[in-house]
């Protein structure tokens, strides 16, 4: 029995060591191997999984094989899966233009990888609900959770959530008053 490729640093039970067996005799394929192991080489959260014995000198359908008139060889292998993690987006605030840009869906990531921040959100719209003529702005994505550098970050071993908001500033223009031509002393 051998093990190949990437395995978790401890796992039960110990792979059996070589054995002599006589032709003909009934063998048990030994058990598969398990682990509490959580993370993998690289230090990523996720799940081990054993696959199993296999071998081509043998058919072990059922758990047991006889032996044949030469040597077996069983081997198993590890898989790690990447625990994976959601980052959200949302929009906070009451006052929002009337159609923008799509809020960015959930997506799941595995933990350790890098992201990139998705694009901020844009509008045409030019009045608000009180019917003001003005400029929409958003504020960009912000979390509590990571702390992006040049729009990109690692994800964490936890869930992310992005906030944006608008803000409305309406056009303002100076209006001022003159009176031309004579003026009475008193007015």
């Amino acid at each position: 029995y051998s093990v190949t490729g990437e395995a978790p640093a401890n796992y039960t039970p110990e792979i059996p060591a070589a054995a002599n067996a006589a032709e003909g005799s009934r063998l048990d394929v030994a058990q598969g191997l398990s682990t509490d192991e959580t993370r993998n080489a690289s230090g990523q959260l996720g799940t081990w999984s054993f696959s199993g014995w296999r071998t081509d000198d043998v058919d072990h359908s059922g758990g047991s094989f006889t032996m044949p008139g030469h040597d077996v060889g069983f081997v198993g292998t590890w898989e790690f899966t990447v625990k994976r993690f959601d980052v959200n987006y949302a929009v906070t605030g009451e006052e929002v233009p009337g159609t923008y840009s799509e809020v960015p869906g959930t997506s799941r990531v595995k933990n350790g990888t890098a992201v990139d921040v998705e694009a901020a959100l844009t509008t045409t719209e030019t009045t608000n609900a009180a019917g003001l003529v003005g400029t929409w702005t958003f504020s960009g994505w912000a979390s509590e959770q990571v702390s992006p550098v040049d729009g990109s970050f690692v994800m964490p071993e936890n869930d992310v959530q992005f906030t944006g908001s608008w803000s409305f500033v309406a056009n303002e223009y100076q209006v001022s008053y003159s009176v031309t031509g004579e003026a009475p002393a008193n007015y």
